[in-house]
């Protein structure tokens, strides 16, 4: 983000923010009631591997995070999350690759920012 782009008009009101994110965590308490949590944040290892489905891009990342030594299981994990938590803001039921790659763009030491998923 450049500093011209923090001047402009906001792309979105504090009022429709506050309405994906509770409707993101509505979907969240839906798909999880079965688990006994209501976040993304609150999954473990085998909740992850239920809840998040990922394309054969997330994949692709998730080798290159591992093979160059870029994030440890737990770091992929709490990654994972994020990514499961950025679809839900989108809408959308799996985790493509631009969710985890804006969930690994988070983290300094692990980010795909050279990464352009549709």
């Amino acid at each position: 983000t450049t500093a011209d782009n923090l001047s402009g008009e906001p792309t979105m009101t504090s009022a429709d923010a506050r309405t994906r994110v509770i409707e993101a965590r509505e979907h969240q308490a839906f798909r999880l009631r079965a688990e006994g949590i209501l976040v993304n944040a609150r999954m473990d290892a085998p909740m992850l591997r239920r809840h998040v489905k990922l394309d054969e891009d997330c994949e692709k990342m998730l080798v290159q995070t591992r093979m160059r030594r870029l994030l440890s299981a737990r770091g992929q994990h709490r990654a994972l999350r994020v990514a499961r938590t950025i679809a839900d803001l989108d809408h959308c039921k799996r985790v493509h690759a631009k969710h985890l790659s804006g969930a690994l763009n988070l983290r300094a030491e692990a980010g795909f920012s050279d990464h352009r998923a549709a």
